[in-house]
């Protein structure tokens, strides 16, 4: 009898280590996210247009509704008649609620493209705003995080798709972004990549370039 209950208790062990190796997955160690079996991979979608706003002094191109919240891109002329040193004057990211400026970004300036793209975490309220640039060319973009009905500046990235392919992208076409263990990363579909330091080109291959904001920092990796 006691043989009998010794070896069922064996065959319940042996089970029980089986299930828990079965539900840790493997990791790779040659990854920054080292534990990609749990990051959450955020949705492209666009949000709702809003037809009819207005604000004095700025024009605004196509608005969305984010909840309680109004996103926009705007530009304005600001303080460039009136300044020999104009800082005030460009496009830029607006978020309005009950008719107020809740959220301003600095100006860029005045390219062709200044165009919020928005990718939302399924499992939270968490939205990236990830506002593309272009002239003639494209030329990476602002990223932006909306949370808690508050926004804030991530940084740029300074990455865009090469321009020697048969079909030509943006940085928003192939950028992917999670989260992991309180971290948020910017990854690129694409196996080379432009970066854009500052006013140069340099035509790079892809080995898990990515960014990393974390502590309301990001972070360029693989370069």
């Amino acid at each position: 009898m006691k043989t009998a209950v010794y070896l069922f208790l064996l065959i319940i062990i042996a089970s029980c280590q089986s299930s828990i190796t079965e539900s840790i997955a493997p990791l790779d160690q040659n990854s920054d996210t080292s534990s990609n079996f749990s990051a959450i991979n955020y949705v492209k979608f666009t949000p709702s247009l809003i037809k009819g706003i207005k604000l004095d002094g700025y024009d605004i191109e196509d608005a969305y509704q984010l909840d309680s919240s109004v996103v926009f891109t705007a530009y304005t002329n600001g303080d460039l008649e009136t300044s020999s040193t104009p800082t005030n004057w460009g496009d830029r990211l607006i978020m309005m609620r009950n008719g107020e400026i809740q959220f301003e970004s600095k100006p860029v300036g005045d390219p062709y493209l200044y165009e919020p793209n928005f990718y939302r975490n399924p499992t939270n309220h968490k939205v990236i705003i990830i506002c593309q640039l272009g002239n003639e060319e494209s030329y990476g973009g602002e990223a932006f995080i909306l949370e808690n009905g508050v926004v804030k500046f991530m940084g740029n990235i300074e990455i865009e798709t090469p321009y020697d392919t048969a079909e030509i992208n943006e940085l928003v076409d192939i950028v992917q972004v999670s989260e992991h263990d309180h971290s948020i990363y910017f990854e690129f579909d694409s196996d080379s990549l432009i970066y854009l330091p500052g006013n140069e080109w340099i035509h790079v291959k892809n080995e898990n370039i990515h960014y990393k904001y974390s502590g309301d920092s990001l972070e360029l990796i693989g370069l």
